[in-house]
């Protein structure tokens, strides 16, 4: 027997499903992707965990940039590295292997009832946990004094709002 976790591991990446049909033979195929692309469907492929850890961290990086130029003042450093490295470190690993679960070991399956069968355990299940876990990981990288008062202050209103 194969355990969930090696199942989760290899799971097949979404992208791969993008050209997948039942006439797939009588439709065109999608061009095959090139330079920058390639190469990071490829990274996907081949480290899926490393790549999608870069990726969020990079990305979280990247929208703290854009929040503080859009808020003005001075740049904050510490705000920006625990943004990065909660993107990094905690969001990119948890989601590859909550969204591999989900897809291949909790709710295989093509078609609307299992996306929203998908949907309703995301939102209901995982979320509740996720949220004040990031909120908590992100308040002790900014070094806050009170984080399980600022979780508990912030924990249902971003649910909500999720």
């Amino acid at each position: 027997a194969v355990h969930p976790l090696q199942r989760v591991a290899a799971y097949k990446p979404l992208h791969s499903y993008l050209v997948h049909s039942r006439n797939a033979s009588k439709q065109a195929q999608a061009p095959p992707a090139s330079g920058v692309l390639a190469w990071y469907m490829g990274c996907l492929e081949t480290r899926p965990l490393a790549t999608k850890a870069l990726t969020a961290g990079a990305v979280s990086g990247a929208g703290d940039v854009f929040c503080q130029l859009n808020e003005g003042g001075t740049f904050n450093t510490r705000r920006f590295m625990a943004m990065s490295v909660l993107g990094m470190g905690f969001v990119g690993p948890v989601l590859h292997w909550w969204y591999g679960a989900l897809h291949t070991t909790i709710v295989p399956g093509i078609g609307t009832r299992f996306v929203v069968a998908r949907l309703c355990l995301d939102q209901f299940a995982f979320c509740p946990f996720f949220v004040p876990s990031c909120l908590a990981w992100l308040f002790t990288l900014e070094g806050s004094d009170n984080v399980f008062g600022r979780v508990k202050e912030m924990w249902i209103p971003t649910i909500v709002s999720s």
